[in-house]
């Protein structure tokens, strides 16, 4: 926003419109690229995030085994715990 609301305000100023796009569409391609590639990492980093932590796997089955995984590591540590 701290680059396209100054751009946006320069077209709207009056004067010659291809002034205007000599002076508007270099930074505009620069930042809405820069834009672009922003949001296709955060994009990716969502997607790595979310296969990472299983969220894209649904099926009751996973998540019954999950659930059952970490009763089991819980149940690990607190022996662990008193025996210590």
């Amino acid at each position: 926003m701290a680059f396209s609301i100054p751009l946006n305000n320069a077209l709207a100023a009056k004067g010659a419109p291809a002034a205007l796009r000599d002076h508007f569409e270099g930074p505009w391609v620069a930042w809405n690229t820069v834009r672009a590639v922003g949001s296709t990492l955060a994009l990716g980093l969502l997607a790595r995030a979310l296969l990472l932590y299983g969220r894209l796997d649904r099926s009751p089955q996973s998540a019954q085994s999950a659930r059952s995984a970490q009763s089991e590591q819980s149940a690990q540590s607190s022996r662990s715990s008193r025996s210590a």
